[in-house]
């Protein structure tokens, strides 16, 4: 094993809701994977990376905003829109289901 690497240890992808703080509401499909970090064999953070997409509105408006997404079948995840491509990142926040 190498010193340092990265194990996908999940991935996930379906539908939900971007909720953001105002209460608005933005229907999304989602993609994501979770990344496991290894030192020497001995696990470590877990990264969230992924996107999120809406065939009707543009999510770009959104970037730099913090969300939290809610996925139809019950999952949380506090995350912030990347690039205009609808990239996300996890925040410090909410995450429940994608462990």
């Amino acid at each position: 094993m190498a010193p340092s690497e990265r194990r996908i240890v999940g991935r996930f992808d379906g539908s939900g809701s971007m909720v953001f703080k105002d209460g608005k509401r933005i229907p999304v499909k989602y993609r994501f994977e979770v990344l496991q970090h290894f030192v020497h064999g001995v696990p470590g953070l877990k990264d969230l990376v992924g996107r999120v997409s809406n065939d009707n509105e543009f999510l770009g408006r959104y970037l730099g905003q913090e969300f939290v997404l809610e996925t139809d079948d019950g999952k949380q995840v506090s995350l912030i829109i990347k690039d205009v491509s609808g990239s996300v990142a996890h925040t410090p926040g909410v995450i429940q289901g994608f462990e």
